[in-house]
This record gives C-alpha cells, structure tokens and sequence, in this order.
C-alpha cells in the first residue's frame, strides 16, 4: 500500500507540475523587448541623437533592464529601396530576468518619460515591437 501512495503522489505532483509549467516557464524565462520606429519629417539629427541618450541612459535608471542595445539604421540603398517598404530609423532592444520585469519597466516613469519624447519624434504608424522569450 505504502508503495501505491508514493507512485500515487508521484503521479499527482507529476499532475500538478504539468499544470503549473507555463507559470513557472513566464516567471523563469528571460524576456526580449525590440522596438523600431521612424522619425516624423524635419526632426533634427540632433533630437535624433538626445532620443538616443535617453534610451542609453534608462539602464542606469530602471533596474529591471539587464542587457540594452540602441541603433540608428544606415540608410543603405537596399534598406531604403527594400520591396517590402523602408528600413525603419531607429531600434532599441533589451532584456530582463522575466515578465514581471518587463511589465515593471513598461510602467516604469523614466521609461513613460522617454515614451512622450517618442511620440513626439516617431512618425505616426512606423513603431513596430514585440516582446519574446528567450
């Protein structure tokens, strides 16, 4: 008998681990955030460069942000020229421990901060995102 409640619960904490695992996998999994956008006509190369800064610089402000990379396309002829439409100017990317910090981060007021100056910048239906797990 002894033996039939142990493979009993066994099964049953198999049972429960399978259903606790997309939680667990949110809670575990690192998340990626990459956002792009282009710039509204007649925005300044150097408000271009300040939007930059204020990206590079929310690391050092939030804390859930563990990696970042910033970037301002090239403006190769192929990108500009693409068939499936122009490159996009800018991207940022960058990763946290998991969903929580990622929704963090999104509230976060230095990051609502940054957002204002984008939708000042951005030119209106360019952003393109996606958060994913890695």
């Amino acid at each position: 008998m002894a033996t039939t409640l142990i493979r009993n619960a066994g099964r049953f904490c198999a049972h429960i681990q399978l259903r606790r695992a997309p939680h667990n996998a949110r809670m575990m999994a690192s998340v990626k955030h990459v956002v792009m956008f282009g710039f509204r006509e007649g925005i300044t190369r150097e408000q271009i460069v300040d939007l930059k800064a204020d990206f590079d610089a929310m690391p050092s402000k939030i804390s859930e942000i563990l990696e970042h990379e910033s970037g301002l396309d090239m403006e190769l002829p192929s990108g500009q020229n693409h068939p499936a439409g122009k490159n996009r100017e800018f991207i940022w990317t960058c990763k946290f421990q998991n969903e929580v910090a990622y929704e963090a981060y999104a509230r976060h007021p230095d990051h609502l901060a940054v957002l204002a100056k984008v939708k000042d910048l951005a030119q209106p239906g360019t952003r393109a995102a996606i958060q994913y797990r890695k």
